[in-house]
């Protein structure tokens, strides 16, 4: 038996790498003995990605017909978000006659961030947030004693800032309220006694959830890592936050002027979101203010302040509004600016439903600016999966891109990380790997060979080596990628979890499986602390683990495993999504290897059902289901059947594959076997 699986990948995409996940199923298998259970892939996936899995081509969907599950959910979230903006739009104007807040102006301390300088990443490091002796941190843990000494002050400011807005507006004591946050672990809520407590009853403060530390790390990681001067965790300003709810206009202009006029606010940066508002048409103010802690040595430290407006807030949870900013953050990422010809091109894609070429066109003739054809890019790519559109938007945009920056620049690499991704998830090995190494070559230049961005290429890198076959090659690559990871982001970093993800599946191939499963027990480890039990990284650990047990003849533990990542992928992505194809097929496995063969074709089944609609029918995921069915079948007695299922095996495996790659040998054998009605049969087994 052959088995196969997903490995979990790092993400690298556009804006400076890190939104994203971009891998798609590894096709590394062997021929062992018959009754051997091995395994030689892993699952890629990441919450952002709708599917993992696409056909070789890049399949679009027909103009006419049945719409595919990606396309559907797309066109519907795109009309939902359209009726949810525009019923957004009349609340403000119901609150706001008189455009009095959108129309304030917040002078801004700092007169921007950005240094003076013709380096588009040199930045003011007088702005970098400050440990407690004074000097720029290093390190997440290093921030995040910086903000517990800073909270205590930062509410003092903000109590005071309230009862002053109270008596100049003489509003009544429940008018107002006011909620601080720390970003912390994930596991822990803080019940902070600090000043501002003893105005508990008169503001009714209410202390937030604590948030998980690793939403700092990924955006320290994503969006700052090339800021000079760095370590990207230094420009972090949102890890101590406030949020203040007023119940008029005429209270967030009295709170603004006060910011503006009080020296004890030196505001770094201010969005004035009633003017701009985001995606889906809420609007609140966002300022960061630099602090002094004089009780440590008055360093400083810079803090968010949210001021909304109660009716907004509460019209904002009605609609629901915030699942539709999490559905379509990346293509709106970014200046707002432009927001305005995004919301056109959504309604044209939304227009009538149909997707194709002419609809292409007409985005890409009017989409001239590089941020609009990233996002568009982008839209393809992760909500539609539309990897051939995908790959043509990008390919204009590389081309702007190269004639504006040149080649040795962090954009074009950002872009070309994009691209490697594409032609990974369409499965085109060698003309991914080129581009990895020409990102490579271009981040040594600019950013230096020990670099977390760096490190990143080198895993991108790593995984494809080991997709082609090339194990030690793999391992030297994923090693030195590991060695750069802990130096930049330390010990815990989910990146390094991932690393230690792709290291075991070599391991495992080379059958060395308790040193596989102790990486994979790192690796869950740093998961769950990180992201919490429910992630769909740790739901893809389980699985690596189950197949290392089943390896092991540890079937009930392993079947276990399998049925708990298949609860937390569907709690996490959804009934239909990818990812899930492969826990049906895992289960599966296990059942038939226990003999309960109805269960097992009940789950190969559901497997085959979700790769039909999210990868389509010529994909080699499909191919393996199909094998897989057919052992099956075979051993059911349903001989016609088993030939029908392993003849379909063998024309896509021809088609995606070519005839002289091993899986189509493979059928052949299975094939020949049937016909001489011989035992023994090899099944491209999915774990």
């Amino acid at each position: 038996r052959y088995t196969t699986g997903y490995v979990l990948t790092m993400a690298t995409t556009q804006q400076h790498e890190g939104s994203g996940t971009k891998q798609s199923d590894t096709e590394q298998m062997k021929s062992p003995e018959p009754e051997e259970v091995t395994s030689d892939e892993r699952k890629a996936e990441d919450v952002s990605m709708k599917s993992a899995e696409t056909s070789e081509n890049g399949s679009k969907p027909a103009v006419s017909g049945e719409l595919r599950a990606e396309t559907k959910l797309f066109l519907d979230m795109c009309h939902k978000y359209l009726d949810c903006r525009e019923k957004m739009d009349e609340k403000y104007r119901q609150v706001d006659e008189f455009n009095t807040i959108a129309e304030f102006q917040v002078k801004t301390d700092s007169n921007g961030i950005q240094a003076d300088s013709d380096d588009l990443l040199a930045f003011k490091p007088e702005y970098q947030q400050q440990s407690p002796e004074g000097t720029p941190v290093k390190f997440l843990s290093e921030l995040y004693s910086a903000a517990d000494l800073a909270m205590p002050v930062y509410q003092n400011l903000i109590n005071n800032l309230v009862e002053q807005v109270r008596k100049d507006c003489g509003d009544e004591e429940d008018s107002i309220s006011v909620q601080f946050s720390l970003k912390k672990d994930a596991d822990h809520d803080q019940q902070n006694t600090g000043p501002g407590r003893s105005l508990l009853d008169a503001v009714k403060i209410q202390f937030a959830p604590l948030k998980g530390r690793d939403r700092a790390q990924i955006k320290a990681d994503d969006d700052y890592s090339t800021r000079k001067p760095g370590p990207g965790i230094s420009w972090l300003f949102d890890i101590v936050r406030g949020s203040i709810k007023f119940s008029s206009a005429q209270q967030i202009s009295a709170c603004l002027k006060i910011m503006n006029e009080d020296p004890a606010f030196h505001v770094v940066k201010a969005k004035n979101r009633f003017a701009n508002p985001t995606l889906t048409g809420y609007r609140d103010f966002n300022l960061c203010v630099q602090i002094e802690v004089p009780e440590h040595n008055g360093f400083k430290h810079i803090c968010e302040v949210q001021i909304h407006h109660k009716a907004i807030k509460a019209f904002s949870e009605e609609l629901n509004s915030h699942e539709y900013y999490e559905y379509f953050r990346k293509f709106f990422a970014g200046s707002t600016d432009s927001l305005k010809e995004r919301l056109d091109d959504l309604k044209l894609i939304a227009g009538g439903g149909a997707l194709d070429d002419s609809m292409l066109n007409e985005l890409l003739e009017r989409s001239v600016d590089e941020q609009r054809l990233e996002r568009l890019g982008m839209l393809f790519e992760n909500q539609l999966c539309e990897y051939g559109w995908a790959l043509t938007v990008y390919s204009k945009l590389l081309d702007m891109r190269l004639q504006i920056y040149g080649e040795e620049h962090h954009l074009v690499a950002s872009l070309y990380d994009n691209i490697a991704n594409v032609l990974l998830l369409q499965g085109k090995l060698d003309m991914a790997m080129t581009v990895h190494e020409q990102v490579l070559s271009i981040k040594k230049k600019i950013l230096g060979e020990e670099h977390s961005s760096t490190a990143k290429t080198m895993h991108n890198i790593a995984l494809v080596q080991y997709k082609q076959g090339k194990l030690t090659e793999s391992m030297s690559m994923y090693e030195n990628s590991l060695a750069i990871t802990k130096k930049t982001l330390g010990e815990e970093h989910i990146y390094v979890a991932d690393i230690f993800v792709g290291m075991a599946m070599i391991l495992e191939i080379e059958k060395k499986l308790k040193q596989a499963m102790k990486l994979y027990e790192s690796s869950l480890k740093i998961y769950q602390t990180t992201l919490g039990d429910s992630h769909p990284k740790v739901a893809v650990t389980y699985n690596n683990m189950a197949t290392v047990l089943m390896k092991q003849r540890r079937r009930d533990r392993a079947l276990d495993l399998f049925r708990l990542s298949l609860e937390i992928e569907k709690k996490t992505l959804g009934e239909e999504h990818a990812s899930l194809a492969t826990s049906y097929d895992n289960i599966a496995s296990v059942l038939e290897e226990k003999g309960k063969l109805d269960e097992a074709m009940e789950n190969y089944q559901l497997s085959l059902s979700i790769r039909k609609k999210t990868i389509g029918e010529i994909h080699t995921s499909t191919g393996k289901t199909y094998n897989n069915m057919a052992y099956l079948l075979e051993r059911q007695g349903k001989r016609d059947e088993a030939m029908v299922a392993y003849q379909k095996a063998m024309v896509i495996f021809k088609d995606t594959l070519g005839e002289d790659h091993y899986y189509v040998e493979t059928v052949k054998e299975n094939i020949a076997h049937l016909e001489r009605k011989g035992k023994g049969f090899w099944s491209l087994w999915r774990t």
